[in-house]
């Protein structure tokens, strides 16, 4: 009895796609550019506004002279302050005791050993603020060290409402310069006396 076999298509390979040269259409190709713009605007926006958040503090001004000192009570001396900044500027001041840890840091210590006036001023543009400062500690045998800083206060933080109806705070950092006293110890004077002068073969001698 003869058998007919029926043949089956023989399947062809389908090529192959090349893995370093993916199909990419045009479409999504600026797809993803768009997604990547988007997020680098994003990212600009957000540090943009962390930053607005903490403004850089507007007051320009400068101290003369960076060092002062003294040598005895009621000596009196001036520290000037000039605003250099195009709207006004207010200011504190304040004297401490100035000494080192034995680690190197800096200790403050609260005195009454310095005088100053004013202690709470306000500067316009451009005008410039003497400020007199004294001692009325007598000086050691051992220089006295001291601090002078001068603040600058900042304005009320203020409230601004956002479009969420969030509410964000200005932090604004107040600039602080201290300027060092000394109180020198008082001139030692040592006298010299010279006796017994005198010529011995041909040498000259004292005592």
């Amino acid at each position: 009895r003869d058998k007919t076999f029926l043949s089956a298509p023989i399947p062809t390979p389908s090529p192959q796609r090349s893995i370093s040269d993916p199909p990419c259409p045009a479409d999504m190709r600026d797809r993803l550019l768009f997604v990547r713009r988007c997020r680098s605007v994003v990212v600009a926006v957000a540090v943009l506004l962390f930053f607005s958040a903490f403004p850089a503090y507007p007051g320009d001004f400068e101290i003369q002279p960076v060092s002062i000192e003294l040598s005895r009570p009621g000596e009196v001396t001036l520290l000037a302050v000039h605003n250099l900044d195009d709207h006004p500027l207010r200011f504190q001041v304040e004297a401490y005791v100035w000494e080192q840890n034995p680690d190197g840091t800096l200790k403050l210590s609260d005195t009454d050993d310095i005088l100053y006036f004013p202690q709470l001023f306000e500067l316009a543009p451009g005008a410039t603020q003497n400020i007199r400062v004294g001692t009325t500690a007598t000086p050691d045998a051992v220089e006295k060290t001291y601090r002078i800083f001068i603040e600058q206060l900042p304005e009320p933080a203020t409230l601004h409402k956002a479009p969420t109806r969030a509410r964000t705070i200005e932090v604004q950092v107040a600039p602080k310069v201290g300027v060092p006293i000394f109180l020198r110890p008082p001139v030692v004077t040592k006298e010299l006396t010279v006796d017994n002068i005198g010529v011995s073969a041909g040498q000259l001698g004292f005592e």
